[in-house]
């Protein structure tokens, strides 16, 4: 009997083995039968993808740098639009290199994104090669989820700068205190002269800097006036070159007076005032718009690498900064006042980030079920959080893309080319409709400063909106525009208070001077009408139903 229970514990103990092998083993299996199929996954749409067009806000804003770059207009002097001098500079180094072309659009985007790749590689590579794969997977994955009207958005540019920012912070022993501190701080202020709200993480970054600095006895004063420094040379840089072309007044005319009522529209494209708006902000950060399950993997993750790895110090202080990035991130579309999908690329990029961490290897005293958990953890999330845009899977079926705007852009497009003549102007009615996307296409110059119509319509009491839309009349009646592309449908307006949709005096010059030359699907197209003495536009001017439909 004896003989036999020692017979029984030693075939158990090969048994107990095997399956403590098998746990020790099961991150690295985890990461084979999740993260390599999705890295997999991610480059299959990543080749699909320069299949893709310009979608959503590019065009508009590749519009305008080709006005900026094709006929030397100057942004808020020649262009009215309420981004900052960074978009214009980098959009126009986008189009320069794509040749505004969507082919050489979608490379830039691919090649962008591999540099936030390589970024994330040195970020995490010290927590394990796990660690920075499965992070790179899953924002690239991510990123191209959002599909063609994700590509190349302000917060996708921005990520690179802050990322290095981050990186150039964890270079101590590498760099002079000063040197690091002025490096960071000129990261942030390129990525500030982009979108301001861009440097709330700067705090966060330059405060592990100087925990540092303290330890190499950097002086507090030397290191908040090379931080501030380097801040500040790129947005200075950015005002001198406006003040330079003679634009520095009309950008403060903006920042000023039409920021504060475009701040006061929400991401439904409506009006909100009080205590409604601090409601909206707040519902709007606590939904993170539909993000915050990846809270638990990236809490995990920071859990895991701060008391359950074998990091040193210098590692523990990063798990703190990336933390406190995902945290400041959050906030950032409320800084934003709208909650739009891409406002919310930075906090995906640096909660995934903290997520991945849940990959990193562990103390052997942490024991084999709580190695195995975050891993277990972090796979699930991805499971229920990851998607895959609906244009991949069209065009897996051999269906191709969608034409932009269900061909819309394409029929306006051609429309212009074939009768635009040396010297026309055109202007659009249009926000994200198509117009603007047409005329990008087919190289048309825009009659007046105004790229699109929306600013017409919301806080029409205002004193200033009805000052622009004094100006845009005044730019028609001197330009003179041929062709007027008019969106009708698929377009946003701004509703609720203080909002309209009439704009008088515009449809009575539209009816007085110009005629419907085509008549397509939610659009029309106006061209100037070239009539005999006596006869006015509005008598010869077919209406939509009747126009020629070339």
């Amino acid at each position: 009997m004896k003989l036999l229970g020692s017979s029984r514990q030693m075939s158990f103990i090969p048994a107990c083995s095997r399956a403590s092998g098998l746990l020790v083993r099961a991150p690295d299996l985890l990461f084979i039968v999740t993260i390599v199929p999705l890295g997999v996954l991610t480059v299959l749409i990543a080749y699909f993808s320069l299949q893709w067009r310009f979608a959503h806000d590019a065009p508009i804003m590749l519009y305008i740098s080709f006005l900026i770059d094709s006929s030397g207009r100057v942004p808020y002097r020649d262009v009215f639009d309420m981004n900052m001098p960074g978009a214009y500079a980098a959009y126009a180094l986008v189009g320069r290199l794509s040749g505004y072309s969507d082919p050489g659009f979608r490379m830039f985007d691919l090649a962008y994104l591999g540099a936030i790749s390589l970024s994330t590689w040195f970020l995490l590579k010290d927590f394990g090669r796990r660690t920075a794969w499965c992070a790179i997977v899953l924002f690239a994955l991510a990123y191209l989820a959002g599909g063609p009207g994700m590509s190349v958005q302000r917060e996708f540019l921005l990520i690179l700068p802050v990322s290095a920012a981050v990186l150039t912070s964890f270079s101590a022993g590498r760099l002079d205190g000063g040197v690091r501190a002025a490096a960071v701080g000129f990261l942030f202020g390129l990525a500030a002269t982009i979108k301001p709200q861009a440097a709330i993480g700067a705090p966060v970054v330059l405060g592990l800097c100087l925990l540092d600095e303290k330890h190499r006895g950097c002086s507090l004063a030397k290191f908040f006036l090379a931080s501030l420094a380097g801040l500040a040379v790129p947005v200075l840089l950015a005002l001198a070159f406006l003040w330079q072309r003679g634009a520095l007044p009309y950008f403060f005319d903006i920042a000023l007076n039409y920021w504060p009522l475009y701040g006061g529209i929400t991401g439904e494209h409506s009006t909100i005032y009080g205590w409604s708006r601090v409601i909206y902000l707040i519902d709007g950060f606590v939904s993170l718009n539909g993000k915050a399950g990846w809270i638990a993997p990236a809490a995990l993750g920071a859990y895991v690498a701060l008391f359950n790895s074998s990091s040193n110090s210098v590692l523990k202080r990063r798990v703190l900064v990336l933390s406190g990035m995902t945290a400041a991130y959050s906030i950032y579309p409320v800084l934003q006042g709208q909650f739009w999908e891409y406002h919310y690329l930075l906090f995906v990029y640096f909660v995934i980030t903290l997520g991945s961490l849940c990959f990193t290897d562990q103390s052997p005293e942490a024991g084999r079920a709580r190695q195995v958990f975050p891993v277990m953890v972090i796979v699930l999330s991805v499971f229920l959080l990851t998607q895959t845009p609906a244009v991949f899977w069209r065009q897996l079926g051999g269906l191709g893309v969608y034409p932009p705007k269900h061909g819309r852009v394409d029929e306006i497009a051609a429309y212009l080319k074939a009768h635009l003549e040396q010297g026309d102007r055109v202007q659009p009615l249009d926000w994200t409709g198509g117009a603007v996307h047409a005329m990008l296409i087919s190289r048309a110059q825009i009659a007046t400063p105004f790229v699109y119509d929306f600013h017409f319509y919301h806080h029409v009491s205002s004193t200033y909106i009805q000052g622009l839309r004094g100006r845009f009349l005044a730019g028609l009646q001197a330009e003179k525009p041929r062709f007027i592309v008019s969106i009708e449908t698929d377009k946003p307006w701004v509703s609720g208070v203080d909002t309209t949709r009439d704009f008088p005096a515009l449809s009575e010059l539209l009816s007085a001077e110009y005629r419907v030359v085509r008549a397509g699907e939610g659009y029309f197209i106006y061209e100037r009408a070239r009539l005999p003495n006596g006869v006015s536009g509005q008598d010869q001017a077919p209406s939509a139903q009747e126009a020629p439909n070339e």
